[in-house]
């Protein structure tokens, strides 16, 4: 697996960019899909904040970061990235890379 770029993403620009402009529907289709009627997930946690994290369990090299942010965003939620797009998670065990 070549090595991605020092630091993670290329310093030539922001990959949140390259979001389309139709991203906002496509993600509201997304959620919808996925609980047509009901919200289990809202049911077993309720209303009250709390925290979650992300963990990497194999090596890998971090892409999303933009559409996971958008998608978060539209459901009223705050992500603290530990990693940065395009950053390579080497070993193995669980890494915390986003709050």
């Amino acid at each position: 697996m070549p090595s991605p770029p020092a630091g993670g993403a290329p310093s030539h620009g922001d990959p949140s960019h390259l979001l389309p402009p139709t991203l906002e529907p496509l993600i509201t289709s997304w959620l919808t899909e996925d609980t047509p009627a009901f919200d289990v997930g809202g049911f077993v946690v309720g209303d009250t904040p709390a925290e979650a994290r992300l963990l990497c369990k194999s090596r890998g090299i971090v892409a999303g970061v933009p559409f996971f942010n958008e998608t978060f965003r539209m459901l009223g939620c705050q992500v603290e990235w530990l990693v940065k797009e395009g950053e390579l998670i080497a070993g193995e065990g669980k890494k915390h890379v986003a709050t």
